[in-house]
């Protein structure tokens, strides 16, 4: 089973081929940066839009992406103190932390990237139409094509973390994977290897079982011709001494009658 999850492992992490090689501590650091320039480039398009002129469902529509946001940050900063007391890998430090970077890797980044461009979209439609805000309006775009930039990033970050969690890796994956597949294909050659003499051990006890048996035969039969023999022997000197019995009787008769 184990073997089976490093194996899937592997499969998913082609998509963050690069980044297989970058440590824990750095992934979460640059998760951290990230993290933080979001909210900036957020709280900075909360004052710069004008928001009595735009619709006002965009105003809670940001708010919700800045707390989806910090729910992120705050998944992030549980990981990083618990891998820095080395217990993110068991126990429920380890459900937290695989749960956490689960929801902030498909459901949180996912859903502040869909808040963040339909807020673009609209709003940029809304601000355009009224040429006296033309500043703000470009303002807006440009902070909002570069949040959903860097929120690309931190999806493959959060992903690459997610799968380190998953794999209980305090080391790059890429060299946690390696080691994993060379110690499981480690353990299948000997299991093999063990199997191997184990049949070799049951030839040689099948062979030496064989051969006592034919020994046993052997000397059964042995003994069987031995005993064959001296019946023979036993007989044929009955037969003797009863011939010679028979002549000297004969001949006592013949010496009375003369």
């Amino acid at each position: 089973m184990d073997y089976q999850k490093i194996k899937r492992i592997q499969k998913l992490s082609n998509l963050v081929g690069c980044m297989k090689k970058f440590s824990p501590d750095r992934i979460e650091l640059l998760l951290l940066i990230v993290h933080l320039v979001v909210i900036i480039l957020s709280i900075m398009n909360l004052l710069i839009i004008p928001w009595k002129k735009v619709y006002k469902e965009l105003f809670g529509l940001r708010i919700v992406i800045l707390i989806f946001l910090l729910i992120s940050l705050l998944c992030l900063i549980y990981i990083l103190i618990f891998r820095k007391r080395k217990k993110l890998s068991f126990g429920y430090y380890y459900c937290i932390g695989f749960f956490g970077s689960l929801i902030s890797t498909f459901f949180l980044t996912i859903i502040i990237f869909l808040f963040s461009l339909i807020s673009c979209i609209a709003g940029a439609i809304k601000i355009k139409k009224n040429k006296e805000q033309k500043y703000e309006y470009k303002s807006m775009l440009v902070i909002d094509i570069f949040s959903l930039i860097v929120l690309v990033a931190q999806f493959f970050l959060w992903y690459s973390e997610f799968l380190l969690i998953y794999a209980k890796a305090d080391k790059n994956l890429k060299e946690h994977i390696e080691d994993k597949i060379k110690f499981w294909q480690g353990q299948n050659k000997k299991v093999v290897n063990v199997e191997i003499s184990d049949d070799n051990n049951t030839n040689t006890v099948n062979k030496n079982h064989i051969d006592n048996n034919f020994g046993k035969e052997k000397e059964k039969t042995v003994e069987d011709d031995v005993v064959s023999t001296n019946k023979i022997d036993m007989s044929e000197k009955e037969d003797y001494t009863k011939k010679n019995s028979k002549k000297k009787e004969e001949d006592v008769s013949s010496v009375d009658t003369k």
